[in-house]
């Protein structure tokens, strides 16, 4: 007699097994599993939110418009001495040596009348002008642009100055500046800057800053009794010899700095109305700032 029970029987205790191992490893997959999550409030490629751009016009027409000229008076011309790259002006193929005859058909005769034609004009504004070249009128049409590097570097009088009822008063005079230079003495009143009034101090430091270091300006002052109109060239502002020249350092708190170490990060920004200096190269970065000099 045989000890072992029949194949029918073997066959079914290894299916009563093998189902017993399924059902177990069945219930602690479940138990192992996570609840599931809802996120039906997310959003697919799908469904997502599509954003509008906001047109460019519609945004520049917050920002100053900025045509990108420096003039000269040139006897009785206005002759345009320099043209930024990719600026309003070169778009609208404006040249150096044009002379400036009117603006939005206004007759300009003077420099200051071309900065007040275009102080309050918006970027995306369409501007005409008629200008001389080789003796003959063209008109140009110039859409101004918003100004891409507004903190420029801008030049200065070198003044310490004070609100007056008549203007604005010199309060000191910074040693070889173009005030001194100039004869600006402490307590001359300031009244006009190129035939333009001069009524508060946000009204010279726009007048001024508005230029390029070089320009020559007339500041018609009053001392004592006595008015009178002075050249002034203007420059940028000068350093101590041992301030730091590092880009975007903070000249006027120079105690923000205060740990032992900061972490430097540089990002590259193009401008463009300005022209790219090919000569800087980042290898040429990186030695300036990652290293381990004193500064």
């Amino acid at each position: 007699m045989s000890h072992y029970p029949a194949s029918g029987s073997r066959a079914m205790l290894r299916w009563i097994i093998v189902s017993c191992v399924a059902v177990n490893l069945a219930a602690t997959s479940r138990a192992a599993d996570p609840a599931p999550v809802d996120i039906s409030e997310y959003k697919t490629t799908a469904t997502a939110a599509k954003a509008i751009p906001l047109q460019g016009s519609k945004f520049q027409a917050t920002l100053p418009g900025h045509l990108g000229i420096h003039v000269e008076a040139v006897g009785a011309a206005l002759k345009i001495a320099n043209i930024e790259i990719a600026s309003a002006a070169e778009f609208a193929r404006l040249k150096v040596g044009d002379s400036i005859k009117s603006i939005m058909g206004q007759n300009v005769v003077t420099v200051e009348a071309v900065r007040q034609q275009l102080a309050n004009r918006r970027a995306g504004e369409t501007i005409s002008m008629i200008v001389v070249r080789d003796g003959k009128d063209l008109t140009a049409q110039p859409v101004l642009h918003a100004r891409s590097n507004p903190m420029r570097d801008r030049p200065v009088l070198g003044v310490q100055l004070i609100e007056h009822n008549e203007g604005v008063q010199i309060q000191g005079v910074v040693s070889g500046s173009p005030a001194e230079n100039a004869g600006l003495l402490v307590g001359d009143i300031v009244t006009r800057i190129e035939g333009s009034v001069t009524k508060s101090l946000e009204d010279l430091r726009n007048n001024v800053g508005e230029r390029y270091p070089g320009d020559v300006i007339t500041v018609e002052i009053r001392r004592a009794d006595a008015k009178m109109a002075l050249p002034v060239k203007i420059a940028l502002p000068s350093l101590p010899e041992d301030m730091p020249t590092l880009t975007g350092w903070n000249a006027d708190n120079p105690r923000t700095f205060r740990r032992p170490v900061y972490r430097l990060a540089v990002i590259p920004i193009a401008f463009n109305d300005v022209i790219l200096n090919e000569k800087a190269k980042p290898a040429d970065w990186e030695a300036a700032l990652f290293s381990s000099e004193t500064y």
